[in-house]
Order: structure tokens, then sequence, then C-alpha cells
């Protein structure tokens, strides 16, 4: 399952500075009766004085959705199951 979305409205605490622009949340099941969750998220720098800090905001952005896919391993995985070293 693939779910593409845009962002039509942001109140970000830098939406002046970066406009956030959409993504894609990719949802692949696996045999064993998991599944594998990707998150991408498209996004502009308004400021050219940001590029040479895209790296640093990048892995901030993959920080964010670290966090939102371990709360999602945690809310949806059965009690007292293990759960998985998320990839960095």
């Amino acid at each position: 399952m693939r779910i593409e979305f845009d962002v039509v409205e942001q109140t970000i605490r830098y939406a002046g500075r970066i406009d956030l622009k959409g993504g894609t949340i990719r949802v692949t099941p696996a045999n064993d009766g998991t599944c594998t969750v990707e998150m991408v998220t498209r996004y502009e720098l308004r400021a050219a004085w940001l590029r040479p800090l895209r790296p640093a905001i990048d892995w901030v952005v993959g920080a964010m959705h670290r966090i939102v896919l371990r709360d999602m391993q945690v809310k949806l995985s059965p009690a007292g199951r293990e759960l998985r070293p998320l990839p960095t």
C-alpha cells in the first residue's frame, strides 16, 4: 500500500524558511505477518543560506520519521513482543 500526500497548510515553527511539500508512506507486508513502513517527506528550502545545512535538516526529518515509526511499533505490536530496531 502506498499513500502519497501533499501539504496544503503548515504551521511549523520554521514555515517561513522551509516549505513542506508532501510525501509518501509505503507499507509493505512480510510473510511473517509483520510489515515494513517507509516514510518520505518532500520539502523546499526558502532561504539560500540553509542549503549548506540540508544534510542536518534531512537528519532531523529522518529523526522525526523514526519517532513516528517507533510510536506505531509500540501501539501496534502485541504486548510482550520485542520491537525490532529501526534503521538510522
